[in-house]
Order: C-alpha cells, then sequence, then structure tokens
C-alpha cells in the first residue's frame, strides 16, 4: 500500500436534472395526453395521427434514454506528487485514461463559444486533455483553481 499524499482525489459527473421517478411521470403524462388527443382524433375518422402521436411518445422516450446514458459518464481525478491522473468512463462504460506528471501540467480554462461548450483543458509534455464540458462556468473555475492548487501543493512538496 502506497503512503503517497493525495492533494486531490475528485469525481466529475453531470447533474442529474430528472430522476427515473421523474421520467417516469413525465412519460406517464406525455403518453396520456397523447394516446386522448390520438382518441380523439380517432373518433373524428383520422385514424392515421393515432400513430403519430405514438412515434411523438417513443421520440420522447428515445431522447430521454439518450440523455441518461450521457449523465452516467464519469471523470476521476486524482494528484499526487508525482502524477495527475485522469480517467474518463462515457456513458456506455468505455474508458479511457491519461497519466500527467504533476510537475509539469498546465490547467487552463477554454470558454465557451458558438457550437462549442467551455471546458478545462489539462496540457503537459506536448499532450493535451479537456475535462468538465458539463460543467457550468461558475464549477470549471472553481475546479479549475482547485485543480491548480492541488498542483501547486504537489510541485512544492516534490521540488
Amino acid at each position: 500500500m502506497s503512503t503517497e499524499a493525495v492533494y486531490l482525489d475528485a469525481v466529475l459527473a453531470p447533474n442529474a436534472p430528472l430522476s427515473r421517478r421523474g421520467f417516469a411521470w413525465v412519460m406517464a403524462t406525455f403518453g396520456a395526453l397523447s394516446l386522448t388527443a390520438g382518441l380523439a382524433f380517432l373518433q373524428l375518422g383520422f385514424f392515421p395521427i393515432l400513430g403519430f402521436f405514438g412515434l411523438d411518445v417513443l421520440l420522447v422516450w428515445l431522447i430521454f434514454q439518450a440523455s441518461f446514458r450521457t449523465q452516467r459518464q464519469r471523470t476521476y481525478v486524482r494528484v499526487t506528487a508525482d502524477s495527475l491522473d485522469l480517467r474518463h468512463v462515457d456513458g456506455r462504460g468505455r474508458e479511457t485514461s491519461a497519466h500527467l506528471p504533476s510537475g509539469f501540467a498546465r490547467v487552463e480554462i477554454a470558454e465557451p463559444a458558438p457550437r462549442r461548450p467551455g471546458f478545462i483543458k489539462l496540457a503537459a509534455s506536448g499532450k493535451a486533455y479537456s475535462i468538465g464540458k458539463f460543467l457550468t462556468a461558475e464549477e470549471r473555475h472553481d475546479f479549475a483553481a482547485r485543480l491548480k492548487d492541488a498542483l501547486a501543493e504537489a510541485r512544492r512538496e516534490r521540488f
């Protein structure tokens, strides 16, 4: 077991705007409204409309499923005197990792631009990684400051 000091050990995860229970309520309400409207059109003799209301419910369900998959992603950041370790697990469970020397790691904030979210850029040894695209601007700045402080402490121990 290593006794190396850990200066930062964080997990970044997107905020969950809707719980599974809330999702069930939204889908039940939306499905009931669509069914009611579809049956009203069916009584008027417009039977194909009922299928289109079913497609609307299916489309909303698919969009929510994609959103829930995105919410499962996690980024793990660990700073020690020797290294800055990054590990990202996407919504499908695929994992990528990077190992940067903490003595040379740089932290920058890339502000949002049209069609591009803001993110935190970590760079060292000619390689750069972006993390925290799902964070709000305030969360991004707070985490970047904590990460810079942790790297500064790690450098003080090492050098």
